[in-house]
């Protein structure tokens, strides 16, 4: 709420280099999101498959039918100051909101962070879209019923899990 006769800025306005800082990277990150400066502003569209520096898995594509993850990618309006949220455009169990084993949070958002003290202001919301894509594996993953629970360490930096992705596809998990 701003004060009569004050017109309220957005945080982009604000800071126009780091809001530069921010679409650059996420054009590098992300190519096909967009940004909107609808309400907060944020990105919204597809997060590469396999924004790793490994190979990816075979059969990585058979395990999300060919599919990329869209998202939403929301600034809250203290933006840097507050991580962004992260929601998936996918069927989410109802019984899965809010449970660490899935890593959402109950508003359907992703839970990429182990508590808020890991967000990193200097950061950007492009410095997440190896663990967005991560989680849309694991996602997969625990959809096909060859996981039990996200593990703490993801796709994007435990390389083990490959060959979990591998005998997924191949159907021998």
């Amino acid at each position: 709420m701003t004060a009569p006769g004050v017109e309220a800025i957005t945080w982009w306005q604000d800071d126009p280099r780091r809001f530069a800082a921010e679409c650059a990277a996420m054009k590098e990150a992300a190519p096909d999101l967009r940004w909107s400066d609808e309400g907060f502003g944020g990105w919204s569209g597809e997060v590469p498959l396999w924004p790793f520096g490994r190979a990816a898995p075979h059969g990585l594509a058979d395990l999300v039918e060919g599919r990329r993850l869209q998202v939403t990618v929301a600034c809250l309006p203290a933006h840097p100051m507050l991580a962004p949220l992260v929601v998936p455009d996918v069927e989410l169990p109802i019984e899965a909101l809010g449970l660490n084993t899935w890593h959402l949070l109950p508003n359907g958002a992703l839970c990429l962070f182990r508590g808020t003290s890991w967000w990193d202001p200097a950061r950007l919301a492009a410095d997440l879209v190896p663990k967005i894509s991560g989680w849309y594996i694991e996602y997969r993953l625990m959809t096909c019923h060859c996981i039990s629970r996200m593990p703490d360490r993801g796709v994007d930096v435990n390389a083990r899990l490959d060959k979990i992705i591998e005998a997924c596809a191949a159907g021998t998990a």
